[in-house]
């Protein structure tokens, strides 16, 4: 199956006419354009059926007011997804989403200071996606997937974005927010419009990761007592 939709899935669909030219250089081609829904298949069903099913729902979501509005962004299919993609992993929900585009949009929109977008999950994607099913060490490649180390957008998407993330790359929010940060415990996204209160939110977030652990091991040691008593 990844075989073939990433390298013979072509059904002259609409959005196939906006894929880049060096599609063929990425990892996996068409990763993005799985579009996470809910699919019916059947058993033996043929491998280019199944593709062709998915990627008609992709082209069915992509309507034409997103290529008009990529069009106004000055920004390509691929890069739409791209964005998107790095929306989707670094959210802890679709509320923030909007927020989280504004952050990339401030930093592509201002590459002279901010020329990396620093995601973790595209360095994530190289480091459990791409170098385990890589079949040589490509340097150039790792790079070019790692917002802590290329320019401006990855090479390609990094995960298969939803319709919210796709949305909320087309219309971020207005903001001036360059860095954000995660308590990936509870979901919560604080935001930053300078490195000093990034940093400030960092120290938040690690007070609050650490009274949780001294919480949880508080209510470990409790239950044992209690279960001491109890024989």
């Amino acid at each position: 199956f990844l075989d073939h939709f990433n390298h013979d899935s072509k059904f002259g669909y609409a959005y196939e006419d906006h894929l880049p030219s060096f599609q063929d250089e990425k990892f996996y081609q068409m990763e993005g354009y799985l579009f996470p829904d809910t699919y019916t298949f059947y058993q033996e069903m043929d491998v280019e059926l199944v593709c062709q099913k998915i990627l008609e729902n992709f082209n069915d979501k992509i309507t034409k007011d997103m290529y008009d509005r990529m069009d106004a962004l000055n920004v390509t299919l691929d890069q739409t997804i791209t964005l998107a993609s790095m929306i989707q992993a670094e959210a802890g929900n679709t509320e923030q989403m909007a927020t989280i585009s504004s952050v990339f949009w401030n930093r592509l929109n201002n590459a002279t200071e901010y020329p990396l977008l620093q995601s973790d999950p595209t360095t994530k994607y190289v480091e459990e996606v791409i170098k385990p099913h890589s079949e040589s060490y490509n340097e150039d490649l790792y790079t070019s997937y790692d917002t802590y180390q290329c320019t401006g957008l990855p090479a390609g998407p990094i995960c298969n974005p939803g319709i919210e993330a796709i949305q909320a790359a087309l219309y971020p929010d207005n903001t001036n927010y360059y860095f954000f940060y995660s308590n990936i415990d509870t979901k919560e996204t604080y935001f930053a419009e300078t490195i000093q209160e990034h940093e400030a939110n960092q120290k938040k977030v690690q007070g609050q990761q650490a009274a949780a652990e001294e919480s949880a091991a508080a209510e470990e040691n409790s239950e044992e007592d209690s279960d001491g008593t109890e024989e």
